[in-house]
């Protein structure tokens, strides 16, 4: 279970960026911001859970 976890989040990750990719194509560069944003939240946290957990 401890590696489910952190490839979950690479994967919402990843399609979090393509979102954010698709938004500055059209224009919405503070929604591409804000969505880039929570996109390396959501892979860097359960990375850095896994990484330093006890």
């Amino acid at each position: 279970m401890d590696y489910v976890l952190p490839v979950l989040g690479i994967v919402a990750g990843f399609h979090a960026y393509t979102y954010a990719k698709w938004l500055k194509q059209h224009n919405n560069r503070p929604g591409a911001f804000a969505v880039m944003l929570f996109a390396g939240a959501g892979a860097a946290l359960p990375l850095y859970r896994f990484f330093n957990a006890p």
